[in-house]
């Protein structure tokens, strides 16, 4: 017996000892980057490393489709940041952007006394819930935003900076109607001609609309002519008068 208890911190030991070897471990794998340079034209793996480090997110500018809802709101190259936890690239917005957006930043407590160039890189601070959703495969980033927090007046609205001339084309549509009454004072035949048409060159816009009319046995013949010219804000009503070949022109 005494022999057993002499040996017995040595059987602890190697029990101690067997326990270690197969304790399980976590550990995660790793690949020595460094191999990739040799003879290959990537001289510097650090880029690479903080892109697998990072979840595979890269900081940096990115040219985005910025969307609220289904509205597009605007087309920009915005500057991205990863987040804290290494989990999301979030946008450097300012409050200045966020109103341009439509956001009623204003109103918002925790934001309304904020300067107009404070950056306002995570929305869930100001507004429960929100958040800004980038999609690196479409370069889209969405405003998931409620939209009780959204300028009405701006919503399903197209940024004037998207405006263009359009096509450059020339239409015309006309109607025609006649009638013909007989009665105890005698015949009356009638006939009237509507002519709708337009001219689209560049910012230009030329609109006529014309009518004639013959009225045998009751009224004489009418006929008449108006157009309208405009040019972005500007505008001119042309008008002639029958049976003046000339033309008023006038700022309507």
């Amino acid at each position: 017996m005494s022999s057993f208890s002499n040996y017995r911190p040595i059987l602890k030991g190697v029990a101690l000892a067997m326990l270690a070897l197969f304790q399980p471990a976590n550990a995660d794998d790793e690949f020595n980057l460094r191999i990739l340079e040799l003879d290959t034209p990537l001289e510097n793996t650090a880029t690479l490393k903080n892109f697998i480090g990072n979840n595979s997110l890269l900081a940096g500018s990115y040219p985005v489709t910025i969307m609220w809802g289904r509205d597009i709101i605007d087309k920009r190259t915005v500057t991205f940041v990863l987040s804290d936890d290494k989990q999301r690239l979030l946008p450097e917005l300012t409050k200045a952007d966020l109103r341009d957006f439509g956001l009623k930043v204003d109103t918002l407590p925790d934001m309304k006394d904020l300067a107009d160039s404070a950056r306002v890189e995570d929305i869930s601070h100001f507004i429960e819930g929100a958040q800004y959703d980038f999609n690196q495969d479409d370069q889209t980033l969405s405003l998931v935003i409620p939209q009780i927090y959204r300028d009405q007046t701006a919503s399903g609205t197209i940024n004037p900076k998207y405006w263009d001339d359009g096509a450059s084309a020339a239409w015309a549509s006309y109607q025609v109607s006649g009638s013909q009454q007989e009665s105890d004072s005698g015949k009356n035949t009638s006939t009237w001609l509507g002519l709708d048409s337009g001219i689209n060159l560049g910012a230009w816009r030329l609109r006529n609309n014309s009518t004639w009319s013959d009225t045998a046995g009751w009224t004489p013949s009418v006929p008449a002519c108006n157009a309208t010219l405009k040019l972005y804000e500007a505008s001119w009503r042309l008008a002639r008068l029958p049976p003046a070949a000339s033309y008023l022109i006038a700022f309507r």
